[in-house]
């Protein structure tokens, strides 16, 4: 069995999306981190595009992935499998373009102590983050419905994640 060519990994802010990321790369895999590479702010009235996160009134962006540099990678795959870790309020644009979807799953409590401790990312530490989680939590699974999907219990270590990841990918 080989590797689907193309797979995206989503799930809330603070389900580990980042760690895959980087342990799929570690193990030699191409993987894409959604926010590095493909993330941008858009100002809802405005448009103008930020790559940083704003300081204050973040309810005046969408977070959002550049479509257009997602499908060129999608053209660009070839024979090497590609993993998409990420979460953006547009990432459904792109669904129709995978087989399946790795959904790291795991409870808001979970999420919550994630982001109060972690170090790699302010988001979660600032007023209002953890009501946009909460609200994600939700959106995120009506956005995956229609979909096949593959649950990946993220409460686990990494190395168990990123093993159900591969296994499922070559299922």
């Amino acid at each position: 069995l080989s590797l689907h060519d193309a797979l995206p990994i989503s799930g809330n802010a603070g389900s580990g999306k980042t760690s895959v990321s980087e342990a799929l790369k570690q193990r030699n895999y191409e993987a894409y981190d959604g926010d590095e590479d493909f993330g941008r702010w858009i100002h809802k009235q405005s448009g103008d595009i930020r790559s940083s996160r704003p300081a204050e009134n973040r309810g005046d962006y969408y977070w959002l992935w550049d479509i257009e540099k997602v499908k060129r990678s999608l053209k660009d795959i070839g024979s090497k499998t590609i993993f998409f870790c990420g979460l953006a309020s547009n990432q459904a644009e792109v669904y129709k373009d995978f087989d399946k979807i790795m959904l790291l799953n795991l409870d808001l409590e979970t999420i919550n102590e994630r982001l109060r401790n972690r170090q790699n990312n302010p988001f979660g530490k600032r007023p209002g983050d953890l009501d946009w989680v909460r609200q994600t939590h939700v959106s995120l699974e009506a956005q995956l419905q229609g979909y096949d999907v593959v649950e990946i219990d993220a409460t686990r270590p990494l190395s168990d994640v990123v093993s159900q990841i591969l296994e499922a990918a070559n299922a």
